[in-house]
């Protein structure tokens, strides 16, 4: 004689789509999400590193010397950040990358 086979009746709830977020909008643990909480969220500013005539680039945010290879990994990180010239203010970001991308190229 065959088993008998029970026969589930309950329905699983339906998920719920996931809120949709303004493009741009970052969510994280440091981000308010919106309607979360009635505080403002905080608009962070882009890092800024100066380059002095040594070359040298300092992360005026952290309070220390960089490498190209970290700014590298801040555009891999997806952080905004502007590198400008020490004493003109000058934004040079462009020239700072293109500097890494030579680099790259040159030591594969």
């Amino acid at each position: 004689m065959p088993a008998k086979v029970a026969h589930c009746t309950k329905r699983w709830p339906t998920l719920q789509k996931p809120p949709i977020l303004a493009e741009g909008t970052k969510v994280g643990p440091n981000r308010l999400q919106r309607g979360s909480d009635k505080r403002m969220a905080r608009i962070e500013e882009p890092i800024t590193i100066k380059r002095y005539d040594n070359s040298r680039l300092y992360n005026a945010s952290a309070g220390s010397y960089v490498s190209l290879q970290d700014i590298a990994d801040m555009v891999e990180d997806d952080d905004e950040f502007i590198v400008r010239d020490a004493k003109s203010g000058e934004d040079i970001t462009t020239i700072v990358l293109k500097q890494i991308i030579a680099e790259r190229v040159h030591h594969g």
